[in-house]
């Protein structure tokens, strides 16, 4: 279980260059469109279900972070500036070179592979949306 719990999973994704275009591409568009007031994406889970998914509140809090209105950003998803950082960190693994790409992802793998921390933040995402469904005042 510990060995699973260790497994590198953001160095997976930035490995890949084409899944690292994919999801910040996606995520850019998808910030834009909102802070233009516009819906491109909205959560299935809430449509269909009226229950909001994990990650529900994430683009209106980028949307506060952007504004650097930081009580808001963490009102609406107090994940948000990790989520920014992934992102981030996928922005540079496209830029980057192969051989600085590699190192980067090397890096990352090792911090994840020595401390488990994105299978931590995962649990701990989880762990989240649960409490924002049992208290859903806490629903920005």
């Amino acid at each position: 279980m510990i060995r699973h719990f260790r497994q590198p999973v953001l160095a997976s994704v930035l490995k890949h260059r084409w899944v690292c275009i994919a999801v910040t591409g996606a995520a850019l568009v998808q910030v834009a469109a909102s802070l233009l007031g516009y819906t491109i994406w909205a959560c299935p889970l809430l449509s269909s279900f009226d229950v909001p998914c994990p990650g529900c509140g994430l683009t209106r809090s980028l949307n506060e972070m952007l504004h650097f209105r930081w009580y808001g950003m963490l009102h609406l998803h107090a994940f948000s500036p990790l989520i920014f950082a992934a992102l981030f960190l996928m922005t540079i693994s496209v830029i980057l070179s192969n051989r600085w790409r590699e190192l980067l992802v090397h890096r990352i793998e090792t911090v994840e592979r020595k401390t488990g921390l994105t299978m931590m933040l995962l649990w701990s995402l989880l762990l989240y949306w649960v409490i924002r469904l049992a208290w859903p005042s806490a629903i920005g």
